[in-house]
């Protein structure tokens, strides 16, 4: 296990049991090479834990984040993962986009469907991820 991401996993759930367990699902899936699942406990924490900060249990997942860009409760570098991570998420969640190519931030293309995008796709954004959720619950 990574223990960069296991301390922040535990900082978690000393805040939210229930978040913690859902940040702890996601590391346990990754490490078992299963990224997709790994995504989606990602995405899912995310997107709760905006909704947290937000007071907004609701509505759209963009608005909520503009919502706590207006409130300056994230840093903007914070603001731009969260969109990076709706957009990945919609691409491979709501769009029917699974089977599409990916466009990261070095502009490399690879589809979505192949283990290794799904893993990088985890190594971008997971522990930011994290760190963000840290970060609504030791203001919350």
């Amino acid at each position: 296990m990574n223990t960069g991401l296991e301390f922040l996993i535990n900082k978690i759930i000393e805040k939210d049991l229930v978040l913690g367990n859902l940040a702890k699902e996601a590391l346990l899936s990754a490490n078992s090479n299963m990224f997709l699942a790994a995504l989606s406990c990602l995405f899912i924490l995310a997107e709760q834990s905006v909704k947290l900060a937000s007071d907004e249990t609701e509505g759209n997942f963009y608005k909520q984040i503009e919502s706590l860009k207006k409130e300056k409760l994230l840093s903007n570098k914070d603001i731009k993962i969260l969109h990076s991570a709706r957009e990945i998420r919609n691409k491979l969640f709501h769009e029917n986009h699974y089977m599409w190519a990916l466009i990261n931030i070095n502009n490399k293309a690879s589809l979505f469907s192949e283990s290794d995008s799904q893993e990088e796709i985890w190594r971008l954004l997971s522990k930011n991820i994290l760190k963000i959720t840290l970060k609504i619950l030791s203001i919350k």
